[in-house]
């Protein structure tokens, strides 16, 4: 059975750290956390996106889940940068649906905020 457990809340500084030791397990864990928690939401959807492009598809889930949860607090993403990394990934056919997925909250809860 799986369980739930809240992201730890982390700084800016412990999620670079996370990011340059290469722990799969913990970057996703890192990704889920800035996206939840850090206020500065512009260096953080840099993050996430930075991470689209690892090889390794649970890096790209919670990036593409935590892009997610990031256009649930700011609707001032940048919505234009994602859909060009979301393009840049349409041979990873396995993430498709979490994209679609992604841009719904997005055009739910940014689009429909900015207006």
């Amino acid at each position: 059975m799986l369980t739930y457990e809240n992201p730890k809340i982390i700084s800016k500084n412990e999620a670079e750290i996370i990011f340059s030791l290469k722990n799969e397990k913990d970057i996703c864990n890192a990704l889920i956390s800035i996206a939840l928690y850090e206020e500065d939401y512009k260096w953080t959807n840099d993050q996430l996106i930075k991470h689209l492009s690892e090889p390794i598809f649970n890096i790209n889930y919670a990036s593409i889940v935590g892009l997610s949860h990031l256009s649930r607090r700011y609707p001032e993403i940048d919505v234009n940068k994602i859909k060009k990394a979301f393009n840049e990934m349409s041979n990873k056919k396995d993430l498709e649906s979490v994209m679609e997925d992604t841009l719904d909250d997005i055009f739910i809860f940014v689009t429909s905020k900015s207006k």
